[in-house]
């Protein structure tokens, strides 16, 4: 790693220091020096942005000693895109497989895997797959359960040092309609909630059907992360077993909270074939 950082900083050095003082110079000197340093291996690509005129040995001189202090800016992007993510494959209703790929790193990486969301650029504070720790760069696979299906998803891979987190480019992965899902069947969450205290409150749901529905469990399920499903939750009501042909309205408690803490919440069911549904994911605050 090293080796190869000094030679992509000779070849800065030796060949374009002349160019060095042009970006310098320039209030747009990131916007130049990016390609050059993305490029570093493609030197036709390099030659299209040097200038024309020919290097004398003054310039070259103090290229070399404006080079010098320019090269913390030139190592930070360098070490740009450590780490890649691939488009996912096996992609099920509830589950898929994501490539990342290390390329490059400075100390050693304490944690790695994917992280997913609902929303663009997700974290390590979102849902993730955690596949410890890492000597070695290379690819690495991340097995991901819990899924809604149906639903689009962002990911990015990421790891963790000492030091620093690092991401890779984002990518989306839609999750497929299972087979056994029923096409005139829904879950919807409430909006209301009573009885809220610092350790618990009271939720509202509705099983919606125009169809007769065997439903082996229901209830709520919450959680301090966004996008609660039955893998990734705090807690749950279960309101048991119900054969249904009609709408059903009911309630749960939602126990073991802390005081103020955000929490967000669905109401979930789940049918014979073993296929679970969630309704919209919701959030509150209990008091202090």
């Amino acid at each position: 790693m090293a080796r190869a950082r000094g030679r992509i900083t000779l070849q800065i050095l030796k060949k374009y220091s002349y160019f060095l003082i042009v970006c310098l110079l320039e209030e747009n000197m990131i916007a130049h020096i990016q390609p050059i340093i993305y490029s570093h291996g493609n030197l036709n690509l390099m030659k299209k942005y040097l200038p024309t005129k020919k290097n004398t040995l003054g310039k070259y001189f103090t290229g070399i000693c404006l080079s010098l202090l320019f090269l913390g800016a030139c190592e930070d992007y360098i070490n740009l895109n450590l780490i890649f993510t691939s488009e996912p494959s096996n992609i099920g209703g509830t589950t898929a497989q994501i490539e990342g790929l290390i390329t490059d790193y400075k100390t050693s990486i304490l944690q790695h895997g994917h992280c997913y969301s609902l929303n663009p650029q997700p974290t390590v504070n979102d849902f993730k797959t955690e596949l410890g720790m890492r000597t070695e760069t290379g690819l690495f696979v991340s097995s991901i359960s819990g899924l809604r299906p149906n639903t689009l998803y962002y990911v990015r891979a990421y790891f963790i040092t000492d030091e620093t987190i690092q991401y890779s480019n984002q990518i989306t992965m839609q999750t497929s309609i299972q087979n056994t899902e029923l096409k005139d069947f829904r879950v919807e969450t409430d909006s209301r909630l009573s009885n809220i205290t610092q350790q618990s409150a009271t939720s509202f749901g509705t099983l919606v059907t125009g169809q007769s529905v065997n439903i082996t469990q229901y209830g709520h399920i919450w959680a301090i992360q966004p996008n609660p499903n039955l893998s990734n939750l705090l807690g749950k009501s279960e309101l048991g077993a119900v054969s249904i042909e009609n709408n059903r309205d009911f309630s749960g408690n939602m126990g073991n909270l802390s005081a103020g803490t955000k929490y967000y919440y669905c109401a979930y069911a789940t049918d014979n074939q073993n296929f679970t549904y969630y309704g919209t994911v919701r959030e509150f605050t209990t008091p202090n």
